[in-house]
């Protein structure tokens, strides 16, 4: 059987460039493109932007009021009507670049019955963060002992793995069904009710670690891992697409040095507005003193 890896869009246009870079990355990198498809789910108003795209599979979700909407998605993978025909299936967030063959990554989901995934810590305390935990259905004091005595760590849930398997559709519906209770001001976008879900259940494995990078843009000359993530919610689209091109361009050996630096194009755009200001400032000045 293939092997299925899956992405979310919605939200701005935009997003559809950031999405391509993925893409290219994967066809690019990601290894024998007959072991795998690809399937990217979006609403109908999505879908006419991803005509040029070279991907498998489009699974129509319901209309996206907001991206969050859009990203939350991931939990209803198991609504794809074809998923019965992979054995195992990778998420990956838009803004994550392809460094190296994911044939590792596959072969490292074993069990039908958890969650490959990512920590993005190892601080106990961060079971307590809205970004990692459901506010409205916090952990208990003994939970939190637990997690800890477990080591059971907060994850990230912009790419992780599983196996298709009766379990783990149950476990996704389930989540799903939680994040019907979304609440921007006590929940991170699916990523509380995944880790709340998974976390509790202690349905995760780490085996997926060492092939994950996460905040790639960061100052890195290292060898690029398999799936490097340029996460951070404050990043602009533009941002992301910079660093990802440019990594993109360094993993192919054009660039030499690799370092975080801000979005060239929107640095010189303030540029230019500081020397466009000062010269009406001028003209202004000019104009009151001739009167």
């Amino acid at each position: 059987m293939k092997d299925l890896v899956y992405y979310t869009v919605g939200g701005s246009p935009e997003y559809v460039h950031i999405l391509a870079a993925s893409i290219d990355s994967l066809r690019e990198f990601g290894g024998n493109r007959k072991n795998y498809d690809i399937l990217v789910m979006c609403d109908e108003h999505f879908r006419e932007h991803l005509a040029s795209l070279d991907i498998d599979h489009i699974h129509m979700t319901p209309v996206n009021a907001t991206p969050v909407h859009a990203s939350m998605r991931k939990t209803e993978i198991f609504r794809f009507s074809g998923i019965e025909r992979y054995s195992r299936v990778l998420f990956l967030d838009c803004d994550i670049v392809i460094g190296k063959s994911l044939e590792n990554v596959f072969e490292s989901i074993e069990r039908s019955d958890v969650l490959y995934v990512k920590p993005e810590n190892k601080d106990p305390e961060s079971h307590k963060n809205m970004y990692y935990s459901r506010q409205d259905l916090p952990y208990s004091d003994a939970e939190l002992k637990g997690l800890a005595r477990d080591q059971v760590y907060a994850f990230n849930a912009g790419q992780f793995a599983f196996r298709v398997s009766p379990v783990m559709r149950e476990n996704f519906e389930a989540v799903a069904r939680g994040t019907e209770n979304y609440d921007e001001r006590i929940h991170f976008y699916e990523q509380s009710f995944m880790n709340a879900y998974f976390n509790r259940a202690r349905a995760v494995d780490y085996s997926l670690d060492p092939h994950i990078r996460l905040f790639a843009q960061i100052h890195m000359t290292a060898p690029p891992k398999a799936i490097n993530h340029f996460c951070g919610a404050t990043a602009s689209i533009g941002e992301k697409l910079d660093w990802m091109e440019r990594y993109y361009e360094f993993i192919k050996g054009r660039l030499q040095v690799y370092k975080y630096t801000p979005h060239i194009r929107w640095r010189y755009t303030y540029i230019l507005w500081i020397i466009i200001s000062c010269i009406l400032t001028l003209y202004v000045g000019l104009t009151i003193m001739r009167r």
